[in-house]
Parts: structure tokens; C-alpha cells; sequence
């Protein structure tokens, strides 16, 4: 079938299949259906809550499942459907405060970086704090003795 939209095909987002779909694919013909069309049901236009704060929500998911390159993703959808920095920073305070404190290393530093670079930061990179960065590069021009 040629999916020209998100109601031909069920979870398909501009002609590629959600990786969640395929898999579930994989669990046989009628498991992978039925996450389609659940996939369709969130994703497939906008209800009552727009896709900004559907992706908002993701991203704290995300933040609070520590999922970094996640969390990148959802902020770059967030930012692309109309979130502002502003809105992106207070969805990652929130899932600090959900999740604990550890997170801002994990996952909130990569986001944040992303934000302030506006897409410089790609998923998977290392992410060191300002600090961390310019003692690195000390560290680096004396051969690490310090």
C-alpha cells in the first residue's frame, strides 16, 4: 500500500514505519495492527492536547527514563511543533524533580546543550558541562597533569 497520510497507514510518519510498529510487527500480523492503530490514535493528528505538549510530555518521559538520545529527539519534535526554549527547560526541571537529581548529568545537560545550540548537539555525543570542558582542555594541553 502507498501511505500518502497518517490515516492510510497507521503508524507511518513521513513514509517510514515507527520502529515501536515494526517491532511489534515481529510479534505477528495482529499485534502489529493493533499498535498501529494505537500508534495513529496518539500521533496520527491532533485531539485535545496539541503534539507540542504531547511531545513535551515525551520528552519528560524521557528525561525521567534516562534515555538521552530520546530525550533529544523530543525536544527537537517539541521545538518543531512551536515549544520555545523556555517551555523545554521548564519540561526538564519538571522531570528532575520527578526523577532525581542524577539526571541533570545523565540527560538534562545533552537537552540543554541542545537548546542553547539549536540543533549542535547530535544524539550520542559526550556532553561535559562548561567546566568540565575547559578543564578538559587544561587537562589536555599539559598531558592530562594537573
Amino acid at each position: 500500500m502507498q501511505c500518502r497520510n497518517k490515516q492510510d497507514c497507521p503508524g507511518v510518519v513521513a513514509g517510514k514505519k515507527c520502529p515501536g510498529v515494526s517491532t511489534a510487527e515481529r510479534l505477528g500480523p495482529e499485534f502489529g495492527r493493533l499498535l498501529a492503530d494505537y500508534h495513529a490514535r496518539i500521533w496520527g493528528q491532533e485531539g485535545a492536547v496539541p503534539f507540542k505538549y504531547k511531545y513535551l510530555m515525551a520528552l519528560a518521559t524521557a528525561v525521567t527514563g534516562r534515555e538521552r538520545d530520546r530525550a533529544l529527539l523530543e525536544a527537537r519534535k517539541a521545538l518543531a511543533y512551536g515549544a520555545t526554549p523556555e517551555e523545554v527547560r521548564e519540561t526538564l526541571e519538571l522531570g528532575v524533580w520527578l526523577g532525581g537529581s542524577p539526571l541533570l548529568m545523565e540527560v538534562v545537560g545533552h537537552v540543554l546543550h541542545f537548546v542553547d545550540k539549536q540543533g549542535d548537539a547530535e544524539p550520542g555525543a559526550p556532553y561535559r558541562p562548561a567546566a568540565s570542558r575547559s578543564a578538559a582542555a587544561s587537562a589536555d594541553a599539559d598531558g592530562g597533569l594537573r
